[in-house]
């Protein structure tokens, strides 16, 4: 950090300046702190914050090639120029009383159920323990039921037979409930663990405080919470990305990027350069490797693919002219059954065959995913994708370490 200069200046009653006075240590030159790079792209930061003008979320957009955060936005805001050289008391009493929460940085700080987003970590713990393929079909009926447990899907007839790729893009609750059972929640517990949620990403900058860990909830963890043991309705609501569990949009965005990029995790990077000193590899910080094949990803790409390309997909209100995408949409129940509000999600990660943007959208007390969601995800890409034009073609990086490729 700089340091502030100072000197002392001889003033009179009526407060006029007289003469700067030479006191041996009462004067000091400022010094200027060291340089400082972001990650963040402008036009992307930009489009961003303009999507979420009137909304109540959150907006991530990260490089999957190496992690770098590229835009960072939450919403309702507040600015910070009324903080210099020091905020009113009446206005900051204001601000910590609003119950928009102003303040809250809701991209690193606010932790939300993902809804049906976590699906696709679902469909990928099944297929790498093996207790599935991409073949493997459940039928849905418009509700899964256990004993006396039922999980209603959204479509109330049913989807009927479905395989993985097309449970994905219909978002079938039945199908994932029943794929949860088929794998156990251990392995769920096990690929989210490993992908980072349930844990802070560690992203570094002194202006990014307050990051939350999300929860990645356990047989352990419940016994000792609730003094109960697991339950197969636990598993079932973990698999639609309900209960418990719950994370932050940048470790969403953090999850988009690995399926983005073929399974490389990424401690997610906003400094890119400090002073002097040298600068911060461009390759980004690899934290782990998921153990997915390029079968497992064809599968699970294939169905994020058709939730916004295909005619049916529940995304398809995101699609763009001309570029290919892949995401999920995501649809949370949260509060109290008397008082039971909606938050929206989508994931999304463009373009499908060589990715450069890997994003998280979440509006709260929404619609759906599919309704509140997508068209403002729209908008954002076809704002980065215009801008990415017009600066005259695609925005350079570093690749990951020994840049995999997807499917690898």
């Amino acid at each position: 950090l700089g340091k502030a200069g100072y000197n002392v200046i001889l003033v009179d009653a009526s407060g006029f300046k007289n003469k700067m006075v030479d006191v041996k240590d009462k004067t000091r030159d400022p010094e200027p702190g060291r340089d400082m790079v972001l990650t963040i792209d402008a036009r992307v930061q930009r489009a961003a914050e303009n999507i979420l003008k009137e909304l109540r979320g959150a907006v991530v957009v990260l490089d999957p090639r190496n992690g770098d955060v590229l835009a960072i936005a939450s919403a309702p805001d507040f600015n910070p120029n009324e903080f210099s050289p020091a905020i009113p008391a009446s206005r900051w009493r204001d601000l910590i009383m609003d119950d928009q929460k102003p303040l809250l940085n809701r991209a690193i700080s606010e932790v939300y159920a993902m809804g049906s987003t976590l699906k696709p970590v679902v469909a990928l713990a099944a297929l790498v323990n093996k207790a599935a393929t991409g073949a493997t079909s459940f039928n849905c009926s418009g509700c899964y039921r256990y004993g006396l447990l039922e999980v209603h899907c959204w479509s109330t007839k049913g989807h009927g037979t479905l395989v993985m790729r097309k449970a994905l893009e219909q978002s079938c609750n039945a199908y994932f409930c029943n794929l949860g059972e088929a794998c156990g929640h251990e392995a769920i517990e096990h690929t989210a663990e490993a992908l980072g949620l349930g844990r802070k990403t560690g992203i570094e900058w002194t202006g990014l405080v307050g990051e939350a860990s999300g929860l990645v909830p356990t047989d352990r963890w419940k016994r000792r919470v609730h003094g109960d043991r697991w339950r197969i309705a636990d598993t079932c609501h973990m698999a639609i990305g309900q209960g418990a569990i719950n994370a932050t949009p940048l470790q969403m965005a953090v999850v988009t990027a690995a399926l983005a990029n073929g399974g490389y995790v990424y401690k997610p990077r906003l400094v890119l350069k400090r002073g002097t000193a040298g600068r911060i590899p461009e390759a980004g910080e690899l934290v782990t490797k998921m153990p997915w094949s390029r079968a497992m990803l064809n599968v699970v790409r294939g169905g994020m693919l058709d939730v916004v390309e295909s005619s049916r997909g529940t995304g398809k209100r995101a699609r763009i002219e001309g570029v290919k995408m892949a995401g999920k949409t995501g649809t949370a129940e949260v509060g109290p059954r008397e008082a039971r509000k909606k938050n929206a999600w989508m994931l999304l990660f463009a373009p499908f065959e060589n990715p450069r943007y890997a994003v998280t959208l979440v509006v709260e007390d929404a619609l759906s995913g599919g309704r509140s969601a997508a068209p403002p995800m729209k908008v954002l890409m076809e704002e980065i994708f215009k801008a990415e034009k017009g600066a005259g073609g695609a925005r350079a990086a570093g690749g990951p370490v020994d840049e995999p490729g997807v499917g690898t």
